[in-house]
């Protein structure tokens, strides 16, 4: 029996992504002059929390597995210069690039988990078929509010009202045709604290584990109310 290489369509993904990302196709979540149609995918849902954007005839009550491809995470725009403008805390590119990885690798943790608490099962690229949803995530205008707080004795304490902000984003492509089948745009996703708050290692640590944790909920729960599974 032959392979289905994914190879060439995830990087197609992974480029769709980009484009979509860098000319700014994402409009916010909400807004009232988006787009109908985008892609072949039409707009059928519109709100603050959610923009859904499908292609017409798929049901996505068929797809109960998923493989998930690596999160693609994008710092807001002159993130890095305004925190070190504003911040005590100053950090570089190289600590940028950490935390980027950092975020990623633990959303990969929590994302499929959460999936699977709502009976989709997890599977790998090399098992393709007509019941697998292939999920492409973005974690995209992200903001972390006090992310280096190691130096804070010399430099002064640091108080922050949220761990941080981001929009959450996926692409959903058909594992066997390889075909973009939908896309959801969440409203931006803040982790408020209700009030200031220290940061400190442990604060920054369990804000990061909570904003996680809900990012992946949030997009989970977004997946299950596609046509056909709400």
């Amino acid at each position: 029996m032959s392979r289905i290489n994914h190879e060439g369509p995830l990087r197609v993904a992974a480029l769709s992504l980009l484009l979509v990302l860098s000319v700014g196709l994402v409009p916010p979540a909400g807004a009232a002059d988006v787009p109908q149609e985008i892609d072949g995918l039409k707009l059928v849902h519109n709100t603050s929390e959610r923009q859904v954007y499908v292609r017409p005839g798929v049901n996505f009550k068929q797809f109960d597995k998923a493989f998930v491809v690596d999160v693609f995470v994008q710092f807001q725009k002159n993130w890095l210069r305004q925190h070190n403008e504003n911040d005590l805390f100053r950090i570089n590119q190289k600590e940028v690039l950490e935390i980027k990885q950092k975020i990623g690798a633990e959303f990969m943790a929590r994302f499929p988990k959460e999936l699977e608490r709502r009976g989709i099962g997890i599977v790998s690229r090399s098992q393709p078929g007509p019941n697998v949803l292939v999920i492409r995530p973005a974690i995209v205008n992200l903001e972390v509010n006090a992310p280096d707080p190691m130096s804070q004795e010399d430099q002064g304490e640091s108080f922050v009202a949220s761990a941080g902000q981001a929009t959450l984003f996926a692409e959903l492509y058909d594992s066997v045709s390889s075909q973009l089948i939908g896309r959801i745009l969440a409203g931006s996703v803040d982790d408020d604290f209700g009030g200031f708050m220290p940061a400190s290692g442990v604060t920054n640590k369990a804000a990061e584990d909570r904003m996680i944790d809900r990012w992946a909920m949030e997009l989970a729960d977004h997946l299950g109310k596609l046509p056909g599974n709400d």
